[in-house]
């Protein structure tokens, strides 16, 4: 009997362990996007001002929030911004902080975290990808760097574009391929929203 319920509490603990680091769906986290987006405003301080009414409801709220304040220099505030909206289940935040961990700002500097914190969402958020795939590179795993700025590119990160355009002219990681340059220089050149401002709205 003992043993029985000790078998229940070990997987009522996994599964709330399991169930609080689960991300929300795409879906879920586009309506959060839409409502946030209906703050944009040319003023930036009216614009703030409605993230934070609304923050309740749209974690990019505290991502946008969060973004602002780090500008400002309120670093602490900013990095509990990206744990809420982390913890809210938005994996985009997961890169933001990742950029403090590896930087030192209002934590101390942890780049075994920052890494862990990319490759956790490395095929989810696009910018993710684009930011780990110089960790693979830098660790002769040119085929995964090169699979995740593919991601990234394609997703629409215009870093990554630029990036891979210069990957396959310069026979620095892999053979020059024109065709494959061509078609990310055509991509980076396209004058679409990059997916960056898309995510963090500006």
């Amino acid at each position: 009997m003992f043993a029985l319920l000790k078998f229940c509490s070990i997987f009522i603990i996994s599964f709330i362990f399991i169930s609080c680091s689960m991300y929300k769906s795409d879906s879920s986290l586009q309506s959060e996007l839409d409502i946030a987006n209906s703050c944009k405003n040319k003023s930036l301080k009216l614009e703030m001002s409605c993230y934070d009414l609304i923050a309740y409801k749209s974690s990019f709220a505290n991502i946008r929030l969060g973004i602002y304040e780090l500008k400002i220099g309120e670093s602490k505030s900013a990095k509990k911004r990206f744990e809420l909206a982390k913890e809210s289940g938005n994996f985009y935040a997961n890169a933001l902080l990742a950029n403090l961990y590896e930087n030192g700002i209002a934590v101390k500097e942890d780049r075994d975290l920052a890494i862990k914190l990319l490759q956790d969402v490395e095929y989810k958020d696009p910018i993710a990808a684009y930011k780990i795939s110089f960790y693979y590179f830098s660790n002769d795993n040119i085929k995964k760097g090169i699979k995740l700025l593919e991601f990234a590119a394609n997703s629409g990160v215009k870093e990554a574009q630029k990036e891979l355009v210069l990957i396959y002219t310069n026979n620095q990681y892999i053979n020059e391929d024109s065709e494959k340059a061509m078609f990310y220089d055509n991509l980076y050149q396209d004058k679409k929203e990059d997916f960056s401002v898309k995510i963090y709205g500006k």
